[in-house]
């Protein structure tokens, strides 16, 4: 036809180097940049982002060519795009894992701290407790508005979103007098770190061929943190100092990730899993909400051991108050460090053995019965209550970023949603077990308060079981 698209391509004339028309509509060089504003109208759009593997494959004539020159995407443009699209990853990647850390070393520089910073407050620890629950709580709730932003604004920058919260709740918390203002900001804080969690899907999404070994190395710079943040609490003359560290590192990991671009997409268009779908899709679905409720057995073990541990050490020990409480900073420790080492060299272990990751959520959880050798044996202190804390920390180690590496196996495209729900999970865990296990503490005693651990550690492995019985035989069924 006269005014098809088509027609009017094969009249756009085609440019050389020198400016000049090619012969027989020919295409000989790169077109001058205003011809290529002159023919914008006819021509395919032009784009100043980086062109992904889908866009080029719908342009079938580059501007300023004829019809019949040069038609699919350049290998040049093609190469240049995906370098760009590869070089980037690694700036959001170091951010993911900085969060991650900053997260981790915070949330173990509030208890060496809290002692002071009630103090400060002029609250007493009962009070505290409820505060601090009440702000995990809130966060918890406020921080689900991340599965709103993340098919809206894309994962990448969802994620550095929780920067800036948590640096400025950190800073408010900080040097805000009164009360009122540090508990507002204490609430952006937590509502950042909630942000930060989306660090789970994030990985994922940079390395879809090794999901199991980026969440295991993440939450292995989380358990990092965690064994660090007692460290961090030494510095300064007060709980101040730390918190304003953590916001200014904060801020320079939420700078690099801003390196990465993220307002580019991570996969090409059309890509499997590249797009964050509706929530509604994933929230109507049973098999969701099955895998979405074993976060919290599997939180809820290593929650109470290291909520519960300390307590048991210092109270029934049979040592004195100054040996019992430096032999619960040493349980604790043991159990922080395996789980650090074991996490970190997980990615090591699967490339080298070529085992399935479904293997360490298989077999991690049955050395949660370490914690019987000092429960029923009695024996806390030696080589063979070491060995049954670090069973412990083997225990607590894969479960959590494996599971997720397996739950965005069956859910691709809600890897947004899948981060949201965890982090909720692990909040709501965290309050309900500790509550948990200072009911039955009361009634029944903190060595049965322990037991509840490999308990847990049995839920978890035969949900899981069965979620990744489930998962392969919805797959089978779907291709």
């Amino acid at each position: 036809m006269r005014g098809s698209p088509s027609s009017r391509r094969s009249r756009l004339p085609s440019y050389s180097a020198s400016g000049r028309k090619a012969r027989g509509g020919r295409c000989a060089g790169t077109p001058r940049p205003r011809c290529a504003r002159r023919w914008r109208r006819c021509s395919a759009p032009i784009s100043n982002s980086v062109p992904t593997k889908a866009r080029w494959r719908s342009w079938n004539v580059w501007p300023g060519t004829s019809a019949g020159a040069c038609r699919g995407p350049r290998p040049e443009i093609m190469e240049f795009a995906e370098r760009t699209n590869r070089n980037r990853r690694w700036p959001l990647f170091a951010a993911a894992l900085a969060g991650l850390f900053l997260a981790g070393a915070f949330q173990y520089v509030v208890p060496q701290e809290q002692s002071a910073i009630y103090r400060d407050f002029d609250l007493d620890e009962r009070s505290f407790g409820i505060v601090a629950a009440s702000v995990a709580l809130i966060s918890s709730v406020l921080g689900v508005s991340a599965a709103w932003l993340v098919p809206r604004f894309g994962i990448a920058r969802s994620f550095l979103f929780g920067f800036p919260l948590f640096v400025l709740g950190l800073i408010g918390v900080a040097l805000l007098p009164g009360r009122i203002g540090p508990l507002a900001f204490g609430v952006a804080t937590a509502v950042g770190m909630a942000y930060l969690h989306l660090a789970n899907g994030l990985v994922v999404q940079l390395m879809p061929n090794r999901p199991a070994a980026a969440t295991n190395l993440l939450h292995g710079a989380n358990a990092l943190g965690k064994a660090l943040g007692p460290t961090l609490a030494i510095v300064g003359a007060s709980w101040r100092e730390p918190f304003l560290i953590v916001a200014g590192l904060a801020m320079l990991a939420g700078a690099l990730g801003a390196l990465g671009r993220p307002s580019l997409p991570l996969a090409p268009e059309g890509e499997k899993g590249s797009a964050e779908a509706p929530a509604g899709v994933a929230l109507r679905q049973p098999f969701f909400w099955a895998c979405a409720l074993l976060f919290l057995p599997i939180v809820g073990m290593e929650q109470v051991v290291n909520a519960w541990l300390p307590r048991h050490l210092q109270a029934n020990s049979g040592l004195d108050p100054v040996e019992g409480e430096r032999l619960s900073v040493q349980a604790a420790s043991v159990v922080l460090w395996t789980e650090c080492l074991l996490r970190l060299l997980t990615p090591l272990l699967l490339l080298l053995l070529r085992i399935p990751p479904i293997a360490f959520l298989y077999v991690c959880p049955f050395a949660a019965f370490g914690i019987l050798i000092g429960t029923e044996a009695g024996v806390w202190t030696g080589p063979l209550g070491t060995l049954g804390l670090a069973l412990c920390g083997l225990a607590f180690a894969a479960p959590y970023p494996t599971f997720f590496a397996l739950a965005c196996r069956f859910f691709p495209r809600h890897k947004g949603l899948l981060s949201v729900v965890s982090g909720a999970a692990t909040s709501v865990a965290f309050i309900s077990f500790s509550a948990m296990g200072g009911i039955v503490g009361w009634q029944f005693g903190l060595q049965t308060t322990l037991r509840l651990s490999p308990v847990l550690a049995m839920i978890v492995l035969c949900g899981a079981a069965l979620i990744y019985r489930s998962g392969k035989r919805r797959e089978s069924a779907a291709g």
